[in-house]
């Protein structure tokens, strides 16, 4: 994803800047920043998305409320498409093995069985801050509902944003 620390173009904007070879190089500060791959692995500019309402999301297949989460993020997406709103989904296999499918098969799972027409990337590992942090609201909202208050506040923002 993005740039990586290292990279020659982080190299020459760090030598721009003043700043000594041993000095960290910038890292990308804005979503809109990076390239990622697809789910049919063709590379993805994410500032195509500036100016519009985003919803990152992780997916799985074989997670206990798959049903319910892809139906809702369907609902959501055909609700709000046209209004400068996209879901970005996110397969990961890091939670308890939840999506152990190829590139393919998740391509099937999403599109063909909920009619995701958003876009869906391929499977990612997100780090270590971002693991903790879903362990924390798992723990904290019991069966995940928390979910369904962030649609209805969503909902509600949309509807005064519009």
């Amino acid at each position: 994803m993005g740039r990586g620390y290292g990279s020659a173009t982080h190299q020459e904007q760090a030598g721009d800047m003043g700043l000594s070879a041993s000095s960290p190089a910038p890292i990308e500060t804005s979503i809109h920043q990076f390239t990622v791959k697809d789910v049919r692995g063709k590379e993805v500019d994410l500032s195509i998305y500036k100016g519009k309402v985003l919803l990152v999301v992780n997916v799985a297949s074989k997670c206990g409320f798959t049903e319910v989460n892809y139906t809702q993020l369907t609902e959501l997406y055909n609700k709000y498409k046209h209004k400068d709103f996209e879901i970005l989904a996110f397969p990961c296999n890091q939670f308890l093995a939840q999506e152990p499918g190829t590139s393919e098969e998740v391509k099937e799972f999403a599109c063909t069985r909920y009619k995701a027409e958003y876009p869906v990337f391929q499977k990612y590992q997100p780090n270590c801050y971002l693991l903790l942090l879903l362990l924390l609201l798992f723990v904290l909202c019991e069966h995940w509902t928390f979910v369904l208050d962030l649609l209805h506040l969503f909902s509600a923002l949309c509807i005064k944003h519009n």
